[in-house]
């Protein structure tokens, strides 16, 4: 079986046996040569938030409390409604701290932040939604920004949201 020049995965041919020691021992190697890059990924502390019923607005931290932007590479929000067909209406926004607004709609969410541990960088993240993904960028920094909001346009749809940090 061929394997790649760095790092050692295997390529497989048509003629080669599959075997699942061959696919653990590569997942090995990559979470070895992903934990060295990125270091491991935290829940941060967040407001978590579980609706029975609706909401117009609400808003959402992308740093934990007390937290610095120096202390992330990536920060990552998740949004899942409990009833994803309704939440096609709902949108969510990012303000930065220059007033720009980014809006993506439909369903559950992910947002990612990069700072890259540093604040003075520009404001750039990722989108992803049900359907759609879209990168977004400010020209404001990270130093002073701290979240945006999700707007529920049903008013009836529950949400739990989790918020990590990649180091």
């Amino acid at each position: 079986m061929r394997q790649t020049e760095h790092y050692g995965l295997n390529q497989w041919e048509l003629s080669d046996r599959i075997r699942m020691e061959d696919f653990n021992a590569d997942n090995a190697k990559i979470a070895a040569a992903l934990a060295g890059k990125l270091g491991p990924i935290e829940e941060l502390p967040h407001t978590r938030f579980e609706y029975e019923g609706g909401f117009s607005a609400r808003g959402f931290s992308a740093l934990s409390w007390n937290g610095s932007w120096t202390d992330w590479a990536f920060t990552i929000a998740t949004f899942r409604p409990w009833d994803l067909e309704a939440a096609q209406k709902d949108t969510l926004t990012i303000e930065t701290n220059r007033g720009s607004r980014f809006t993506i709609q439909g369903g559950s969410f992910l947002v990612i932040f990069a700072a890259l541990h540093d604040p003075s960088r520009d404001i750039q993240g990722l989108f992803l939604s049900s359907s759609v993904f879209q990168f977004f960028r400010d020209d404001s920094p990270f130093l002073g920004y701290t979240g945006g909001t999700l707007r529920n346009g049903s008013n009836l749809n529950g949400y739990t949201s989790v918020a990590f940090g990649v180091r």
